[in-house]
């Protein structure tokens, strides 16, 4: 099963996370996007963006599933040959 853990803060999003991140040291963080578009980030900014540049921490910005939810998922792994390949796919 999954270990919840519930905290509720105040502030600007993007910068609890990464906060709440250095904190507590997660090996992944997940966030959700709006999907406003290019123009939509430009004004109003966006979280997961900042999260993703900004983070210690591996991050996965998550979109709405344009499939079916009994398919499987596909997943495009790019690597360099390197050791570090393991992580990414242990992590996928």
């Amino acid at each position: 099963g999954w270990n919840v853990r519930t905290e509720v803060r105040t502030g600007k999003p993007a910068w609890e996370i990464i906060t709440f991140a250095d904190d507590w040291q997660p090996d992944l963080i997940v966030v959700g996007s709006h999907g406003r578009g290019f123009v939509g980030r430009a004004i109003l900014g966006s979280v997961s963006m900042k999260v993703l540049h900004e983070s210690r921490t591996s991050v996965r910005i998550a979109r709405e599933r344009r499939s079916a939810v009994g398919d499987p998922l596909r997943i495009l792994i790019g690597v360099d040959g390197s050791q570090k390949v393991e992580l990414c796919v242990d992590a996928a």
